[in-house]
């Protein structure tokens, strides 16, 4: 998970977000692992979050709007959907708050399981997933 700032923010690190206003995803474990990060560094404790406040969107179109009109400072998401918003006008911070792995789930015994399986393991094996990592991590 990754956190985004406009440029013209001049916000370079986590450190610097004590205080301003974060926009996360609502329903999404973002905002508690971004807490539970910044609580780990120090910087804001569960008593004292020192001004930091989160800005809670139902989308992620909402939150690159919220980003950009300056009603949130920052913007915390999957780092694999954080690229669909960025810009030339953003950048990544280089604190990752942690890694999300995926997965794919089917009925179990329903028509796509095994093709679904099958078709992810040929991509395990012929090294397709791991360029895909390689190109969007």
């Amino acid at each position: 998970t990754r956190i985004m700032v406009e440029k013209t923010s001049m916000i370079g690190s986590i450190e610097e977000l004590v205080g301003k206003k974060i926009g996360v995803l609502d329903g999404a474990n973002t905002a508690p692992e971004l807490a539970q990060k910044m609580t780990g560094m120090g910087l804001i404790t569960a008593e004292d979050p020192k001004g930091t406040s989160l800005l809670k969107k139902g989308t992620y179109a909402e939150l690159s709007q919220a980003l950009e009109e300056g009603t949130a400072d920052a913007v915390c998401m999957d780092g694999c959907i954080a690229i669909a918003y960025m810009n030339d006008d953003r950048v990544f911070l280089e604190d990752t708050i942690y890694q999300e792995d995926y997965g794919v789930a089917t009925q179990k015994d329903s028509k796509l399981s095994k093709p679904v399986a099958e078709s992810i393991q040929k991509m395990l094996d012929d090294g397709t997933i791991a360029k895909l990592i390689d190109k969007w991590d």
